[in-house]
């Protein structure tokens, strides 16, 4: 019986270490329309009515009015951001012990929409997890490695419960003072406002920016606001619904996201929204301050 990780001494055979990614055409086809579609119509915009004008309003002032970045509001998004790795590094390492994501509740072979291995499942005999599972480095997995499942879901337990507590003490400080008005959307002009944003950034023009100490532009409020209110709640709802303890108590929650796959699937989808978010993030802010520079 294997007991031991690929991480200790002693196994009988090396490990597979060939990764590759297989997305099935019919949902590479759905993503790249939803990816591009946006793109082609901001240059369309662009190349044949010039680029929306965009106004910036005066900073406001005004006494009670949200202003700069206190302390607890710099404290929480480090925290975040920390969590947030770790999260997605010990998840890493509970997908490679089964790297194939369904959109149907009986993983029946060659029906997944993606997987991260270059392996076929055989038809011609017996095919199990163990087989399927695959070694995944520690530098970029926690624990990484292969057949660690065990000892990453508990590393996503902890992290997850301090993820939601630091998560919990945002938000609730968020609505005990006005910082709530930088991220909650007041007015359905935001929606317009965003696109204007959104034609700038994809083609490749800054747009003016506002006063980054008293409110944000449409598209990243919108952003932001879609992180804290929307994202992060739904991957903690999936997240439940892949808990065998509460599927087994309550067999019609992982129903309402379609089954316990599709409750995988959008927790990964939701995953890579957040690391998509955070580089494009962390790029704007590079490229904002050089240009102030």
């Amino acid at each position: 019986m294997r007991v031991f990780s690929e991480a200790h001494r002693g196994v009988h055979y090396p490990p597979d270490r060939r990764f590759r990614i297989r997305l099935r055409s019919k949902e590479a086809l759905v993503i790249g329309l939803v990816v591009l579609i946006p793109i082609a119509m901001a240059w369309i915009q662009f190349l044949f009515f010039g680029l929306p004008s965009i106004s910036v309003s005066p900073t406001q002032t005004m006494q009670g009015e949200p202003h700069g970045f206190p302390a607890w509001i710099r404290l929480t998004h480090f925290v975040n951001f920390f969590f947030l790795m770790l999260l997605a590094r010990s998840g890493l390492s509970i997908l490679m012990d089964h790297p194939r994501l369904y959109w149907n509740r009986n993983c029946t072979p060659k029906t997944e929409w993606i997987r991260f291995t270059p392996l076929e499942v055989p038809l011609d005999r017996i095919w199990t997890a163990k087989e399927d599972a695959r070694y995944i480095s520690p530098l970029l997995a926690l624990p990484g490695y292969r057949h660690t499942i065990g000892m990453a879901r508990s590393w996503h337990f902890l992290s997850v419960c301090v993820f939601l507590l630091n998560g919990f003490i945002f938000v609730l400080l968020l609505f005990c003072t006005t910082r709530w008005k930088r991220l909650v959307p007041t007015s359905w002009d935001i929606i317009p406002g965003a696109w204007n944003d959104f034609a700038h950034y994809t083609t490749l023009h800054l747009p003016p920016e506002p006063n980054g100490f008293y409110s944000y532009n449409p598209l990243q409020q919108l952003s932001y606001f879609a992180v804290v209110f929307i994202m992060a709640p739904l991957s903690m709802l999936t997240g439940i619904a892949m808990s065998p303890a509460a599927v087994n108590r309550f067999p019609w929650y992982p129903k309402l996201f379609g089954g316990r796959q599709s409750a995988r699937s959008i927790h990964l989808l939701l995953l890579i929204g957040y690391l998509v978010l955070l580089v494009i993030h962390v790029g704007l802010v590079i490229l904002t301050r050089v240009r102030l520079e």
